[in-house]
């Protein structure tokens, strides 16, 4: 996400009560890919408006590596114009999630990605 009150809030619901979650977070899809070269993550939450290069992009990109095919991804996106979820679905995230989030449910839903 580019917005950095989100990006505080979903690593505070991803962190909280667990002490094995590690988080690392990226402003731009640029920036996300770059990281995700180095940690390979199990979960990236992706927003689809993103400064450089879009979700849809990143989303693509990640799905097309067999590196980095693996990656669960969340989409998220306050832009609910019609198409955007099955948009997102068929560049490869697994789940699509519009803004604003009920974060105790969000919570929920990335730890059950996690485990199928």
């Amino acid at each position: 996400d580019d917005e950095e009150v989100i990006l505080d809030m979903l690593e505070e619901m991803l962190k909280s009560g667990d002490e094995t979650v590690s988080v690392v977070r990226a402003e731009s899809g640029v920036a996300a890919l770059l990281m995700i070269g180095e940690c390979k993550p199990d979960l990236l939450i992706l927003d689809i408006m993103m400064p450089g290069m879009n979700g849809f992009e990143v989303c693509q990109k990640l799905k097309s590596n067999s590196s980095t095919k693996n990656i669960k991804i969340i989409a998220i996106s306050g832009d609910h114009t019609p198409g955007v979820k099955e948009r997102i679905l068929s560049s490869g995230a697994d789940l699509f999630v519009g803004k604003p989030l009920n974060i105790i449910g969000f919570r929920e839903q990335c730890f059950n990605l996690l485990r199928q």
